[in-house]
């Protein structure tokens, strides 16, 4: 696991860098990850849509806000994502926000599970490969403190 997570760790998406992944793809035709079929690409670009309006609407309580600013060390959150997956499309953005409002304290990161199938095993979900998982890392040692996704509370 840690092989995966340090190649993880070297090789990720900003955000930005995501969202301009997926748009550049679907200007293409197509989405993230191996499979390519239209259903794909279609729930990308709903995907797409769903992430643009909640990157302007998305709103975190004062008391969270209150706590993320208050964290006394420092994560990253590790995101295994792909494009075309809608649970990935409606937690991004508060992953992203919640990441801004922590003012440096939490680094948000995002690979594709399918160019990361050796770090998905690490954390799957009944033996699936379900996504998206977020795996909280902390940032001075790169040990994994916790994961979370589907199926998990």
């Amino acid at each position: 696991m840690t092989t995966s997570i340090t190649k993880a760790l070297l090789y990720n998406y900003t955000y930005p860098e995501y969202r301009k992944l997926v748009a550049d793809l679907l200007k293409e035709g197509k989405s993230t990850g191996e499979e390519q079929s239209g259903d794909l690409t279609h729930y990308s670009y709903l995907n797409d849509t769903r992430m643009n309006r909640l990157d302007k609407t998305i709103k975190v309580s004062e008391e969270n806000v209150i706590q993320l600013k208050s964290l006394q060390n420092e994560f990253i959150w590790l995101v295994i994502s792909e494009g075309w997956c809608g649970d990935a499309a409606q937690l991004l953005p508060i992953f992203n926000k919640m990441s801004q409002l922590s003012e440096g304290k939490i680094e948000l990161k995002i690979v594709l599970r399918d160019e990361n199938l050796d770090l998905m095993n690490c954390f799957l979900t009944q033996n699936a490969r379900a996504i998206p998982k977020l795996i909280v890392v902390d940032k001075e040692t790169s040990t994994v403190l916790a994961h979370w996704g589907p199926g998990l509370k």
